[in-house]
């Protein structure tokens, strides 16, 4: 019975090879699914603005704010100011939100500044992280946010500051 094993381990071997190499064919989509949705981009300053300071209390479904973001850079007991949006917006595709439209900015979080990609798909920002390489956002024109001009102001929303 060894020998017979021995036999069919190049064919296991060999299939198990075939299984992984083929595998993502098996999980591919239609081509029409890997194409970018037709439409303008959206007011994403506006949303950008609205997003920072709409909600100042975490939602029910476990989100830091209404500016979902993975690690909780934009809570509403953060102090925000010196906020400046990229000029550009792309169409790009995510493994979380599957199409979205990317832009940067960058801002002082309690007094440390950083920039951030931020993800926005149906009117709204659906996530943001620190800014990496593959986010471009080194390279981008910014031009500041008076997120004012975007908000009436509310008597519980986030202050922001200039």
């Amino acid at each position: 019975m060894d020998g017979a094993l021995m036999k069919r381990k190049p064919l296991i071997v060999l299939y198990a090879v075939f299984l992984l190499g083929s595998g993502s064919g098996c999980t591919s989509t239609p081509s029409s699914i890997d194409e970018p949705p037709s439409g303008l981009a959206p007011d994403y300053r506006a949303i950008i603005a609205k997003g920072l300071v709409a909600k100042t209390e975490p939602s029910p479904t476990g989100s830091a704010s209404y500016f979902v973001d993975q690690a909780g850079i934009f809570l509403p007991d953060k102090r925000l100011d010196q906020i400046e949006i990229s000029d550009a917006v792309r169409m790009v595709q995510t493994s979380r939100n599957g199409w979205v439209w990317q832009t940067c900015m960058r801002l002082n979080i309690d007094n440390k500044p950083g920039t951030y990609a931020v993800f926005i798909a149906d009117g709204r920002a659906v996530n943001a992280w620190a800014a990496n390489p593959i986010d471009n956002c080194e390279g981008a024109n910014y031009a500041p946010l008076d997120v004012r001009e975007y908000n009436p102001v509310k008597r519980n929303a986030r202050k922001i500051g200039k």
